[in-house]
Formats: structure tokens, C-alpha cells, sequence
């Protein structure tokens, strides 16, 4: 036999009054032998727990029976599955012992190019520049790897020097 991490969330329609906390503690009761984590608020609740069975069809079956009816035991919406995870214990320890991948905004894309924040802005809107991974209050966010992989292969033209005076075009003033 083997233990399974089951994640399954539930979503009501746009709109739905959603849930709250003490709805989320009967779920948490309902699942107790378990080992449940549960979240939610709004159109959506939660939970991972774990069973054991001995394969990953046989554990998603057990897990989905499970949730069906520690719903059922609270005063939840009975919303539809949206997302349904299944892993092995040993899988989701080793997902989660993994780090987490170092994220970079403009100001660190500048230091990596040496160059200004204003320069940095105008590389991460040419083309071929990665999408940033979210978009945060501060600016946009890119994981390092990405950014790396796109320099490393940006045939960069040569300019002044950060922070170096512009040569003056002939015949304009100095």
C-alpha cells in the first residue's frame, strides 16, 4: 500500500457568496484521520489530505469518494472540482524540498547588464524577452533562469558606458 498527497479544490460559479472559516473548520473535522490542510474564501475552497491505496487510480477513486462526503458532513456548496491533484507522499516531499527559483525585476536585469534601470526597462520590451512570471505592484517579475537564457543568446550592440556622457553628433554643440 501506498500513501497518497490528494489536493481538490472547488469553485463555485462568478459571483457565488463563498465560503467562511467556520464552514472551512467543518471540512477540516470531516477529514480529520486524514491529515487534512484546508483553505478558501470567496468562489473556491480546498483541501489536501492524504490515503493509501495501491495505485494512483485506486487513490484518486478513495480521495473523490472522501471529499464527496466530507462535504456533504458540512454546510459547504456542493461547487464542482476544478483541480485534483494526485502524488505519491515521496513525490510531493521531494516537490517541495525543491528551491524556489530566484525571481528578478528591473533593477537586478540592470545590475546583470550594468547598465541603467531605464536601459534595463527597454530590453524587457524587445522582442524575444521572456514574459514576466506576474505582475506585482512593483513591476513585473521574471525568474532569473529565464532572463539569464535570453541574454546569454541577445547579440547585444555596443554603446556608451552607463552613466558616460553621449559623444555630440558632428556639427551639434558640445
Amino acid at each position: 500500500m501506498t500513501e497518497w498527497s490528494v489536493a481538490i479544490e472547488a469553485a463555485g460559479p462568478a459571483g457565488s457568496t463563498g465560503v467562511d472559516a467556520e464552514e472551512l473548520w467543518r471540512l477540516v473535522d470531516a477529514l480529520a484521520r486524514h491529515g487534512p490542510a484546508v483553505g478558501g474564501g470567496g468562489d473556491r475552497y480546498d483541501a489536501q489530505f492524504n490515503v493509501e491505496a495501491p495505485d494512483v487510480g485506486a487513490a484518486t477513486t478513495k480521495a473523490l469518494r472522501l471529499w464527496r462526503r466530507a462535504v456533504a458532513a458540512t454546510d459547504l456548496p456542493a461547487w464542482p472540482i476544478v483541480r485534483t491533484e494526485v502524488l505519491t507522499v515521496e513525490e510531493q516531499e521531494a516537490e517541495l524540498a525543491r528551491p524556489a527559483p530566484v525571481l528578478v525585476g528591473v533593477s537586478e536585469i540592470a545590475r546583470l547588464l550594468g547598465t541603467t534601470r531605464n536601459r534595463a526597462w527597454q530590453v524587457t520590451r524587445k522582442a524575444g524577452f521572456p514574459r514576466p512570471l506576474a505582475e506585482l505592484a512593483g513591476g513585473p517579475v521574471w525568474t532569473l533562469a529565464t532572463v539569464s537564457r535570453f541574454l546569454d543568446e541577445w547579440r547585444r550592440r555596443p554603446g556608451p558606458a552607463p552613466g558616460s556622457k553621449r559623444v555630440a553628433a558632428a556639427g551639434s554643440p558640445g
